[in-house]
């Protein structure tokens, strides 16, 4: 499990981290039980799918006071990264094992888990919380890589996977549901090119899906596509994607992926 991995021209897809978020979501935790309590940050599944290498070091920095994971190759990801903090393993790995766990010095116990909280990650149920929580994952972001014009009669001995009735700008972008779109077009699906709502056109394919820039004559190849958070005034909101895409946020952030890029910023630099 690699570290922070650059987004590159060849496939400029990737997620943006807010190391940030996660210290100030750590310090509400430590101000709500006290500082008697170990707090041990857990960051089962690779951080949430934030990135556990550069997520372990932040909080390293931070202070807390041990990590917890629920797969030994998320705890032997952490060792590989410098990181020297206790180690909760939660049950989940054979006898065998037991030599590893000695190596590595991890703590192949139960315990308390702090869950979610330093990812933001609200809870099924919306409970409210006695203080604010920050998202970590900010946004997915992708570009424009091919725009082409379609008009109704360039379909009619070559069909089109999608209707063709009047022209359309089509804009082919690096996102399909091998990055974790949903393998059928959620309805009313939309992303944001230049401040502006466009549609995505079905079908999603395995690492590639459509955009309907008919309304945009000005977009270019190139241009930055927002899947999640902002763009000038325009927002998709994780709370609206995962209930687009039909999951609870914390199955939203599950379900990242780790071959897409991670974007990290703290201290107010990316």
């Amino acid at each position: 499990m690699d570290a922070a991995i650059e987004p590159t021209m060849m496939r400029p897809t990737w997620y943006d981290i807010d190391l940030d978020a996660i210290c100030q979501n750590y310090r509400t935790l430590r101000n709500w039980v006290g500082t008697d309590v170990k707090v041990y940050s857990c960051l089962k599944r690779n951080a949430y799918g934030c990135g556990i290498q550069p997520v372990s070091r932040r909080l390293e920095k931070e202070g807390t006071d041990g990590l917890a994971v629920g797969n030994i190759n998320d705890a032997l990801a952490i060792r590989q990264a410098g990181v020297e903090l206790p180690i909760l393993l939660y049950p989940n790995c054979l006898p065998e094992t037991a030599d590893v766990v000695s190596e590595h010095r991890l703590m192949h116990l139960n315990g308390v888990d702090p869950g979610s909280v330093l990812f933001g990650i609200r809870s099924a149920a919306g409970a409210e919380r006695p203080q604010p929580l920050y998202p970590a994952l900010r946004s997915i972001k992708t570009r424009i890589l091919l725009i082409k014009e379609i008009q109704p009669h360039h379909v009619e001995n070559h069909p089109s996977p999608f209707p063709v009735k009047q022209p359309v700008r089509m804009g082919l972008v690096p996102f399909g549901w091998g990055d974790g779109m949903p393998n059928d077009r959620p309805e009313g699906a939309s992303a944001l090119v230049r401040g502006h709502r466009v549609p995505v056109l079905g079908p999603i394919h395995f690492e590639h899906m459509r955009l309907d820039l008919t309304t945009l004559s000005d977009a270019e190849v190139g241009d930055e596509v927002v899947l999640l958070g902002r763009q000038g005034q325009a927002q998709i909101s994780i709370e609206e994607l995962a209930e687009q895409w039909g999951m609870e946020i914390l199955h939203f952030h599950g379900n990242l992926r780790d071959h897409v890029p991670r974007r990290y910023s703290e201290n107010n630099n990316v």
